[in-house]
């Protein structure tokens, strides 16, 4: 598995962590596993982090991923992209594809700022 997912209680965000070799198979079940938490926990605040990630996914595939989210039934959380500077250009096509699927993701090159856009602090 090339993801972790955990949960930060006092920013109560969902952390989306993607290492190595990443595939739409465990890209789809990181999607799951975080949409469970939302619904089980009430979150309304992903983190997705994808720094640690060695290869590329296609323009398509990560079209599909991103607009599955806006599939109807699914929670509509506020997210946070973190993404190496030599990953914006895709990141930012996320973010357009989210927007016009009316999700809110935002493309960061800082967790730190990730998180404080996110969470406020």
């Amino acid at each position: 598995m090339a993801y972790e997912i955990g949960i930060d209680e006092k920013q109560r965000c969902i952390l989306v962590t993607h290492t190595g070799d990443i595939s739409v198979a465990e890209s789809r079940a990181a999607q799951r596993e975080a949409i469970a938490l939302i619904m089980e926990r009430g979150l309304s605040r992903v983190l997705i982090d994808v720094t640690g990630i060695t290869n590329d996914l296609s323009a398509a595939d990560l079209f599909t991923l991103t607009a599955d989210l806006g599939d109807p039934g699914n929670p509509r959380p506020a997210a946070a992209l973190v993404a190496r500077p030599d990953q914006q250009a895709k990141a930012r096509f996320m973010e357009t594809v989210a927007f016009n699927r009316g999700l809110r993701i935002e493309a960061f090159t800082a967790r730190e700022d990730a998180l404080r856009s996110l969470c406020g602090g």
